[in-house]
């Protein structure tokens, strides 16, 4: 279900509210093949030309996985890919994009990485 809408959604999609409570609450029963399907859910919602408040939204839940004490050695595996990925497409500067908030919670998190 969540995996079929992903790269429609928008600030407004029940799936993504979904997706956000599963990851939140199932991080010990997530495998690693699914963490990369969770990252690859994340990395096409933090795109510039997704909403704010989706960006916004996703960028807080990478926020969550990085502090989690349950998934540091599972973070650890996946940072490479959460950095190229997810983190540092998130602080590209466009013109006419405002966005400082999103290049900010970035940044944020990628401390929270190191």
């Amino acid at each position: 279900m969540v995996k079929d809408s992903y790269e429609n959604w928008d600030k407004n999609s029940p799936d993504r509210f979904t997706f956000e409570t599963l990851v939140r609450r199932a991080t010990f029963a997530i495998t690693m093949d699914q963490w990369e399907d969770v990252l690859q859910v994340i990395s096409a919602n933090v795109d510039n030309t997704k909403d704010f408040e989706l960006r916004v939204d996703m960028l807080g839940l990478v926020e969550f996985m990085l502090t989690s004490p349950e998934l540091k050695e599972t973070m650890g595996y996946l940072s490479e890919i959460v950095l190229k990925f997810v983190l540092i497409p998130s602080t590209v500067w466009k013109i006419g994009k405002p966005n400082v908030k999103i290049r900010k919670a970035s940044v944020i998190c990628m401390i929270k990485m190191v």
